[in-house]
């Protein structure tokens, strides 16, 4: 089944031979045919793209499959192969390899004297956060879990010690857009230990310190 003469399902690795092809689901199961959601996020890419011609280079598509799960993916969802520039793969498939390789996912959960204040002031910073109940919030960005928050009412802001690194490869991005949107950060800086970062604080007195490696 080609699109443009490309076979765009294909993940590169399928064997040749006399035997039934089978296609990878967003969930990582094998199954005879493709997906309809799978084929239609495939024909929308294709139609709403000017010049069909230049199919398969990813510099000039705004959607791309994902070189594991094969599914179309926003381009900025997806992360090339250090050493093989070809080979895209998306968040979810990423996910799946950090547990297949042991890798630990850590998630910090920080005190929050006031719960609504909480999630109000990390949702004007561009998080996501869902309510467990009245006590716990799970915070997520970008679909990928950052850390919780637990309800301690008995915390003093001005001496919690509470906090995290947000380790991102765009610090000044991150810095321009929460000043913009009125937060207390620090100023970007280089610092002696090899970070370009800055300090969000929020209103029980967590910090949050997010930069990258210079």
């Amino acid at each position: 089944m080609l699109i443009d003469d490309q076979d765009l399902i294909a993940t590169g690795g399928e064997p040749v031979g006399l035997s039934c092809r089978v296609y990878r689901t967003e969930s990582g199961k094998l199954v005879g045919a493709p997906p309809e959601a799978q084929l239609r996020e495939l024909l929308a890419a294709c139609s709403a793209r000017s010049d069909v011609a230049n199919m398969g280079r990813p510099e000039t598509m705004t959607t791309v499959q994902c070189s594991c799960c094969g599914m179309a993916r926003d381009l900025e969802t997806l992360g090339a192969l250090q050493c093989h520039d070809e080979i895209r793969v998306c968040r979810e498939c990423i996910g799946w390899l950090r547990q297949r390789t042991g890798m630990l996912d850590v998630t910090p959960t920080l005190p929050v004297k006031v719960m609504p204040e909480a999630i109000t002031f990390y949702e004007k910073a561009g998080f996501d956060v869902d309510a467990y109940d009245s006590g716990f919030a799970f915070v997520r960005y970008a679909e990928s879990s950052v850390f919780d928050l637990g309800l301690n009412e008995g915390i003093d802001p001005a001496n919690n010690g509470a906090g995290c690194y947000i380790i991102t490869n765009d610090a000044e991005r991150w810095h321009t857009r929460l000043l913009a949107a009125g937060l207390p950060v620090t100023p970007i800086d280089d610092m002696p230990w090899g970070m370009r970062e800055f300090t969000l604080t929020d209103p029980s007195g967590n910090h949050l310190r997010i930069g990258h490696s210079v």
